[in-house]
C-alpha cells in the first residue's frame, strides 16, 4: 500500500500518538503502528473508537445469549476478509456509553441486535440483514430477503428474541470470542469481571436522562410524548403554544355541530404533566440550533411552565435544561437545552385560523400585534385557550345558523381540497335550508391528489345535495368577482404552508418544508440529499 500523502491524511482520524489510519482498512495490515498492527482497543482515544463504531458498519450483540453467540460465529466465518464490520457486546460498559448518546436504553438493546453504519441505527431484522452484506457470496444474497414485509420480518425476528434464552440458553458471562472474532471487537474481550446477567448493570456508569424537546403537541408530537414518558433514560419536555389538544380533522364537524367538540379537545396540562409525567410549556419556538431552542411564552402570567416529574424531584437530570435569560422564572422567554428534538409542528393556513390555530409570532417586539397568546381582534376570543377557542367556533355557528334560517343566502368557499370539500358536506348536512352553497377550484375536480373514485363520489354526492361546483374554465375572475359580492359568508380553503419558521434555513427546501433522510433524520444542506445520515 503507498503511503498517504499529507492532502490525503489531512482528513484521517488518528491514534492516541497522532499518526492517521483508514477506519475501511484497520483490519487489514495496512495499518501499522511502530512496525505492529493498529489495536484499536489500545491505540485509539476513547473519542475516536465512539466515532468509529458509529460509522460502522458495528454490529452490537447480546454477549451471553447461546443463540446469539452461535450466530455471530456462523457470521465470522462467512465474512469477507475485507469486509470492516465491528463488533460489540450489548452489555459492555463501553457499549452503554455509546447506546447513551443514541438514546438507546440498556433494556432495550437486550430486546434487538443493533447495527450501526454511517451514523444510522438499525434494529431488530432490518439491523441482521443490513450485516448479511458483509458476507462472501453467495451468502451476502440473503440480505436481499429484506424486501420481505417489514411486518413479517418483524413478528418472526421478536418471538425468537423474546424465547431465545429459554430455547437455547444463556452463560453467566459474555462469552469468550475466538481470536478471528477478537479482532473485530471495539473494546475489550476479557471474561474477569465482565457483567453477568443478574449484575450487568453493576460496570455500567450511572445513567444520566437524555433530554428530549418535542416541539408541538398536535397529534405526531402527543403520540411521541406518550411513547416515551414512561422511559427512565429521557427528561421529556412540549413545547406548543396552546393550552389544549384538537383533533383537526373533527373541527370541520365541531363547528358546524358544537355538542362534538367535547370530544375533539382537552386541556393538555393534566394530560402532559399530571397523567403521563412530561413537562410542558405553552409557548413558541423562535430560534433552533443543533441543542438549544430559544422559546417566547404564551398567555401571559397565565402562561404553563412544568418540567416532568422527574425533574421537579430532582432526579438525575442535567440541572441546565431550562435557563432564564434575566434569571426571573417569569421570564417571556426561556432558552432550552437538549439532546434531542421532535419537530412535530404541523401546518397552517394563510387564509384562515378556523380550521387550525396558527402559532403565533416568536418576535417579542410584534407578537401581540400577530395574536401571541391574545384575543383575536374579529372575534375577541383567545384561540391558545381552549374556553376561548370554542367560543370561537361556535361564534361561527351562530352566524351560519342565521344563515340557515335565512333561507336565501350564499355561502362560497374557496379551494376544492380535502377541507373545502368536508367544510362544504357538514354546511349542507347542518344547515340544509341556506339556499346556495358553491365550490370553487381552478381544478376541472374536486379532491385533486384522491383517486378517480374519491373524485366521482364526492361529485355525485355535491350533485345530489344541491351543492354547486365552480371548477376549472369555470373559475374565472368574473365568478370569483360575482362570489365575493353576493356571498354572505365567504370561506378560504388554500394556503398551506408548514410551521418552520424557527428552523434553521439551511434545512429547508424551496416550500419550507424540512429535508430530512430515510430516518427522519434532519439534512443540514443539499449535499446532504443524497447520505443516509447526518453527522
Amino acid at each position: 500500500m503507498a503511503p498517504a500523502t499529507p492532502t490525503d491524511t489531512d482528513d484521517l482520524p488518528k491514534t492516541k500518538e497522532g499518526l492517521p489510519f483508514d477506519p475501511k482498512t484497520l483490519l487489514t495490515t495496512g495499518n501499522t503502528h511502530g512496525g505492529r498492527r493498529i489495536n484499536p482497543r489500545t491505540d485509539l482515544t476513547p473519542a475516536t473508537l465512539r466515532s468509529l463504531a458509529l460509522t460502522g458498519p458495528t454490529l452490537i450483540f447480546d454477549g451471553i445469549c447461546n443463540l446469539c453467540n452461535g450466530s455471530m460465529g456462523w457470521f465470522q466465518e462467512r465474512c469477507r476478509d475485507d469486509s470492516p464490520v465491528w463488533y460489540m457486546w450489548a452489555q459492555h460498559a463501553d457499549t452503554q456509553v455509546l447506546l447513551s448518546e443514541l438514546g438507546i436504553s440498556r433494556n432495550d438493546i437486550l430486546r434487538s441486535w443493533a447495527y450501526l453504519e454511517d451514523g444510522i441505527v438499525y434494529r431488530g431484522s432490518a439491523a441482521w440483514l443490513r450485516a448479511l452484506r458483509n458476507l462472501r457470496s453467495p451468502w451476502c444474497y440473503l440480505s436481499h430477503f429484506d424486501w420481505t414485509p417489514e411486518f413479517i420480518r418483524e413478528t418472526v425476528y421478536n418471538t425468537v428474541a423474546a424465547n431465545r434464552y429459554n430455547a437455547l440458553g444463556h452463560s453467566d458471562n459474555c462469552q469468550r470470542p475466538n481470536k478471528a472474532m477478537r479482532a473485530r471487537f471495539l473494546h475489550s474481550t476479557a471474561i474477569k469481571g465482565a457483567p453477568t446477567k443478574d449484575d450487568a448493570g453493576a460496570s455500567i456508569p450511572p445513567r444520566i436522562r437524555r433530554r428530549l424537546l418535542i416541539i408541538g403537541c398536535g397529534p405526531a408530537g402527543l403520540f411521541v410524548a406518550k411513547k416515551m414518558a414512561s422511559s427512565t433514560d429521557f427528561e421529556v419536555l412540549v413545547v406548543e403554544p396552546k393550552a389544549f389538544f384538537e383533533f383537526t380533522p373533527g373541527i370541520l364537524r365541531g363547528m358546524c355541530h358544537p355538542e362534538a367538540m367535547k370530544d375533539l379537545v382537552f386541556e393538555l396540562e393534566p394530560v402532559l404533566c399530571d397523567d403521563l409525567g412530561v413537562g410542558y410549556i405553552q409557548g413558541v419556538v423562535g430560534e433552533l440550533g443543533s441543542n438549544r431552542a430559544i422559546v417566547r411564552r404564551v398567555g401571559g402570567n397565565d402562561s404553563i411552565l412544568r418540567l416532568g416529574k422527574a425533574a421537579e424531584e430532582n432526579q438525575d437530570v442535567e440541572s441546565n435544561m431550562l435557563v432564564y435569560p434575566d434569571g426571573n422564572m417569569k421570564s417571556e422567554t426561556v432558552e432550552i437545552n437538549f439532546d434531542f428534538c421532535v419537530v412535530a409542528a404541523g401546518s397552517a393556513y394563510t387564509t384562515s385560523n378556523l380550521w387550525k390555530v396558527a402559532a403565533p409570532s416568536a418576535d417579542i417586539e410584534d407578537g401581540a400585534a400577530n395574536g401571541a397568546g391574545g384575543a383575536n381582534d374579529a372575534t375577541n376570543h383567545d384561540p391558545y385557550d381552549m374556553q376561548g377557542r370554542i367560543a370561537e367556533l361556535s361564534a361561527e355557528h351562530s352566524k351560519l345558523e342565521r344563515l340557515n334560517q335565512h333561507r336565501s343566502a350564499r355561502v362560497s368557499i374557496f379551494g376544492a381540497g380535502l377541507v373545502g370539500v368536508e367544510l362544504a358536506s357538514e354546511i349542507r348536512h347542518y344547515f340544509p335550508d341556506i339556499e346556495r352553497i358553491s365550490l370553487f377550484d381552478p381544478q376541472p375536480t374536486v379532491l385533486p391528489p384522491l383517486p378517480q373514485v374519491a373524485q366521482k363520489y364526492a361529485t355525485s354526492w355535491f350533485e345530489r345535495n344541491n351543492v354547486e361546483l365552480i371548477l376549472g374554465a369555470e373559475f374565472n375572475d368574473e365568478s370569483v368577482s360575482d362570489a365575493e359580492t353576493t356571498s354572505d359568508v365567504v370561506y378560504r380553503c388554500v394556503g398551506v404552508k408548514v410551521n418552520t419558521p424557527f428552523m434553521p434555513k439551511e434545512t429547508l427546501d424551496g416550500r419550507g418544508q424540512v429535508r430530512v433522510n430515510k430516518a427522519m433524520q434532519v439534512l443540514l444542506d443539499e449535499k446532504s440529499l443524497d447520505k443516509e445520515s447526518v453527522d
